[in-house]
C-alpha cells in the first residue's frame, strides 16, 4: 500500500482501531498454525499426585517413624509395627522424573543420611538428593527405594533391641528385606 493509505489511518482513530484489530487477528491466525515440517506440540503429563501411603516391609511389620524421645532410635524409620496408624503413615511427593520425598507425621522429610551410613531418618525440613528416591517395581507387587546414589534401602531384620528392622540405604542388590509393599494409609496425616 502506499504511505497515503497509512496516513489516513494515522488521522482517524476508529480506522486505526480496526486495523489494529485486524493485523491482531491475522498474527493470533499465524502462530496458531503449525508450521510446515514441524509436529504439533506433545500435550503435558498430568502431574503425579501427593499421596498418604503405608510401608510394610518383608517381615510383615509396618515402617514407622520413632518419635518417643526415649528411645535411642528417635526421628529413625523402623519396620516394627503391628498396625498401620498415625506415625506408620507417610506423604509420597513427587520430585519429578520419577523420583519422589516422603514427608513423615513429624512434618519432616526422610533422610538416607549418608553420614550416618544410609540410615533413614526424618528430620530435614526440604527435600534435596538425600532426601529423594526412586521406587523400583518387582515381579511380585512388591517396591523397591533406590536412593539418588543407587543403594537400596533395606528393612534390617538381623538388628535386635532399639534397632529391630532399622531402615538403611546401603545395599547394592534387592532381596527380601529390600522389598515393601505400599497401601493406602488409614487416614490422611492431619
Amino acid at each position: 500500500r502506499s504511505c497515503a493509505t497509512f496516513a489516513a489511518v494515522d488521522q482517524d482513530p476508529v480506522l486505526l482501531m480496526k486495523t489494529t484489530l485486524t493485523l491482531c487477528a491475522i498474527a493470533l491466525f499465524a502462530c496458531s498454525q503449525p508450521t510446515a515440517g514441524t509436529n504439533p506440540p506433545e500435550p503435558l503429563e498430568a502431574a503425579e499426585p501427593v499421596v498418604d501411603l503405608v510401608l510394610q516391609a518383608s517381615n510383615g511389620r509396618y515402617v514407622c517413624l520413632e518419635l518417643r524421645e526415649e528411645h535411642s532410635k528417635f526421628n529413625y524409620l523402623l519396620a516394627n509395627r503391628e498396625t498401620p496408624g498415625a506415625w506408620e503413615t507417610f506423604v509420597r511427593i513427587p520430585m519429578g522424573e520419577g523420583r519422589w520425598a516422603l514427608r513423615a507425621s513429624n512434618g519432616k522429610f526422610v533422610c538416607a543420611d549418608r553420614t550416618h551410613g544410609g540410615v533413614l531418618v526424618a528430620d530435614r525440613s526440604e527435600a534435596g538428593d538425600w532426601e529423594t528416591f526412586e521406587e523400583v517395581p518387582l515381579a511380585d507387587g512388591r517396591i523397591a527405594i533406590r536412593t539418588t546414589e543407587g543403594k537400596f534401602v533395606c528393612a534390617d531384620q538381623a538388628r535386635e533391641g532399639d534397632e529391630a528392622g532399622l531402615l538403611v540405604a546401603n545395599r547394592d542388590s534387592v532381596s527380601s528385606w529390600e522389598s515393601f509393599t505400599v497401601t493406602s494409609a488409614p487416614a490422611p496425616i492431619p
